[in-house]
């Protein structure tokens, strides 16, 4: 059993976003080509580095429901961090509760032993 099934959240959502890491790859291809744009020996290569970069750039142009699916992966691994922190509180607060619970077996037992020394004191036998 895992963590999540053990505490009951929801499982952990993909670690990589293969939607950003395309859009990433298309940029970076794409900027690549300006690059060589700038530092070609010709115009006609210049030309042809620019068309390149353009190829990547307009293949982005509809990446607009790519984002907003990638803006959902960032919502879904926010809540789930969210499920975590809150659990983790939860659990926190439980121990705090606890501990103030053992502290109080102690004061109990003082509590007791002094009632038993005053019943000595006194006397009195208990029953």
């Amino acid at each position: 059993m895992n963590s999540e099934r053990l505490h009951r959240v929801v499982p952990q959502p993909e670690s990589k976003c293969p939607l950003i890491d395309k859009m990433l790859g298309k940029v970076e291809k794409g900027m690549r080509c300006l690059k060589n744009a700038l530092e070609a020996d010709t115009l006609d290569s210049a030309i042809d580095d620019i068309t390149n970069a353009t190829w990547y750039f307009e293949d982005l142009d509809g990446a607009c429901g790519d984002l907003e699916d990638a803006r959902k992966a960032c919502e879904e691994l926010r809540a789930w961090g969210q499920e975590w922190k809150d659990k983790a509180k939860e659990y926190y607060d439980e121990v705090q509760r606890l501990e103030e619970f053992e502290g109080l077996g102690d004061i109990v037992k003082e509590l007791e032993d002094e009632i038993d020394q005053l019943r000595l004191q006194s006397g009195e036998v208990r029953a």
